[in-house]
């Protein structure tokens, strides 16, 4: 796009401008960013009180437009690739945490006996069994991504009905069993950053999904995120 000097120059006293002979231009003015990225991208009128709020920054140069903006007018502008983006993110690190701690080397902060061999049995079981569970009960929703599928029905019972996140509920739990047979201290640690990231993971996709499915909210308040009646949503007085 080729945008002529004087689109910056009209508005000189107001937006700020410098000029390299022509090639590039820094505008900081919201006004002004709201006509040019607007007209650029053939956004509606909303797209400029949007680009008012926020000071923003243009760099015109070879006729190409570079946008870098603060805050929702980069979401609102590229939302889909950004969530995408994300979501493999989240994903990508959920499986690295996992691989970690099955092929950390193991630790000597305690002594796996008996006792602890049968614990991390069980609750390996226990976990495989959550997330098994919740596999198959999602049956078509079912998605690596916390973005949920479109059209896809709302699953509330089953192992549902017990936990709202079973998979991920299944996954930390066998984390556990994985920690107490690493006896290391970096077994924990990665166990730590596994459920930070998978709450995280949890409370986004909880998000998309009430403002998907209006009877989340209220399943929400009656059936808790990870273990039974823990972590349910406040109701709303």
């Amino acid at each position: 796009m080729h945008l002529p000097e004087q689109a910056c120059a009209s508005n000189r006293s107001g937006a700020n401008c410098w000029h390299a002979i022509g090639i590039e231009a820094r505008c900081h003015s919201p006004a002004m960013l709201a006509e040019l990225v607007c007209a650029y991208e053939g956004k509606s009128p909303a797209c400029r009180t949007v680009a008012r709020r926020r000071k923003c920054f243009i760099s015109l140069h070879a006729g190409d437009v570079w946008l870098t903006c603060v805050g929702t007018l980069l979401s609102r502008a590229y939302p889909r690739t950004m969530k995408r983006a994300l979501a493999l993110s989240l994903v990508t690190g959920q499986f690295l945490l996992l691989a970690a701690l099955i092929f950390l080397p193991r630790g000597t902060l305690w002594s796996t006996s008996i006792g602890v061999i049968v614990a991390a049995i069980v609750l390996g079981l226990v976990g495989a069994v959550l997330a098994v569970l919740g596999v198959v009960g999602l049956g078509p929703a079912l998605t690596a991504s916390p973005i949920p599928r479109e059209e896809a029905p709302l699953v509330t019972t089953g192992v549902y009905g017990l936990v709202r996140s079973p998979i991920y509920a299944g996954l930390m739990t066998g984390g556990v069993a994985l920690v107490l047979v690493g006896a290391s201290a970096w077994h924990i640690v990665v166990w730590v950053a596994l459920v930070g990231l998978l709450s995280f993971k949890t409370r986004w996709e909880e998000r998309m999904l009430v403002a998907g499915h209006p009877d989340y909210r209220s399943y929400g308040t009656r059936v808790g995120r990870f273990m039974p009646g823990v972590g349910r949503f406040a109701e709303r007085g």
